[in-house]
């Protein structure tokens, strides 16, 4: 089998059939690499722009959305220590 990609090494294994990813800037065939791994997954990319991703790149995409969505992520405040 050949050597899985850096990306997937910290999930492989631990997804279970039927897992949904979401991969936000899914550019360079993402979506058939990680449907290689992952085949039963459900894929939801989200990008940009159509940036070197082919038409079967496309087909394995579960949900994509051309609407603009508006994402907010907040993250705990550090303490910096000078």
């Amino acid at each position: 089998m050949p050597h899985c990609p850096m990306k997937f090494r910290f999930v492989r294994g631990k997804l279970a059939p039927g897992a949904r990813i979401l991969d936000i800037g899914c550019g360079n065939n993402s979506p058939t690499v990680t449907k290689k791994w992952f085949p039963g997954c459900h894929y939801a990319g989200a990008d940009i722009q159509r940036y070197n991703n082919s038409d079967a790149d496309l087909a394995a995409i579960s949900f994509c959305s051309a609407r603009r969505v508006r994402v907010t992520m907040r993250f705990p405040r550090r303490a910096t220590t000078l």
